[in-house]
């Protein structure tokens, strides 16, 4: 049970088709620095809309021990390449 309660966080973006801005459902969150970073997942997982997607740290044994942990999709041993996946915030946690 997460000792943080659930807020509803929405993106304000600006779509390509007509350049108005629209809603969009989900805040995808990028993690640099899986031993500081981690203890943030918690508390971003607490708004409704935000979701940890990515994590990155140079240790491949720790990077996956903890994305499996807190159940994250996405693992990167070089922070440019999680600059360049689909992450709207990164979170340097170093």
């Amino acid at each position: 049970m997460s000792h943080y309660p659930r807020r509803t966080m929405t993106r304000l973006s600006t779509s390509a088709d007509t350049g108005e801005n629209t809603m969009t459902d989900l805040l995808k969150v990028g993690v640099v620095g899986a031993q500081r970073g981690t203890s943030l997942i918690p508390a971003c997982r607490a708004y409704r809309g935000v979701e940890v997607t990515a994590l990155c740290t140079r240790n491949q044994d720790f990077l996956h021990k903890q994305a499996d942990r807190f159940n994250v999709p996405y693992r990167f041993t070089q922070y440019q390449h999680l600059l360049d996946s689909d992450v709207d915030i990164v979170v340097v946690a170093t």
